[in-house]
């Protein structure tokens, strides 16, 4: 990392699971949280206390891009709408995206929401 990228050497990462990770972030450490195509990776076993993590080290908003429908081995679909709401985050965009829409191919079908602290 700090050969081939080496403005970068004075960021903080937190290797490991990110179900770990986030528990060392403090509380409102960003304006915006966001999530493309990861979250979705996140095993259904993954403790409901995450998402509660999600919201709390997020200041403002959080937003994701995420495939919500269609099952597989390594993707399980979720309401994100459902999860971030009943943690107290309003909605304020959601946009399905398309051929039209979709800035690749890969991400057809997939649903950008954006989700404010209130």
């Amino acid at each position: 990392l700090q050969k081939t990228y080496p403005s970068l050497e004075s960021s903080l990462f937190f290797p490991g699971p990110v179900q770990e990770a986030i528990k060392k972030i403090s509380d409102d450490a960003y304006d915006v949280v966001y999530s493309m195509a990861v979250l979705m990776h996140l095993h259904p076993s993954t403790a409901d206390s995450f998402w509660d993590e999600i919201v709390r080290v997020s200041k403002k908003n959080i937003i994701s891009v995420e495939n919500e429908h269609g099952s597989t081995n390594r993707n399980w679909p979720r309401n994100y709408r459902s999860l971030f709401e009943k943690r107290g985050l309003r909605q304020i965009y959601e946009q399905r995206l398309n051929k039209n829409t979709a800035p690749d191919r890969q991400l057809e079908g997939y649903i950008v929401r954006f989700f404010k602290k209130v």
